[in-house]
């Protein structure tokens, strides 16, 4: 018996990004340091233009809205998003 996976194609980084069996819709952002992010189930992925991916847990759909939102990407992630427990995930 075969699983099948619907996945879906995120132009802006080039990837496939899946995450608790869900898939996470990147979206790209204008900013000089990061590429596009995305959320999903509590989870904040931020993929960025030296090619790095980082994963932060535990945050809240809020908090991506302000991410979102924010002037400067590079300096949320700095000051709110390092810390949290990250992992690179490329």
């Amino acid at each position: 018996m075969f699983n099948f996976v619907h996945l879906e194609y995120s132009p802006c980084c080039g990837t496939i990004t899946i995450y608790g069996g869900d898939i996470m819709k990147m979206i790209a952002v204008d900013s000089s340091n990061v590429e596009c992010i995305g959320y999903e189930n509590g989870v904040i992925e931020v993929h960025f233009h030296n090619g790095y991916a980082y994963r932060y847990p535990n945050c809240t759909e809020d908090l991506f809205n302000k991410f979102l939102a924010s002037p400067s990407k590079g300096q949320f992630v700095h000051n709110v998003l390092k810390g949290r427990g990250e992992t690179r995930i490329r």
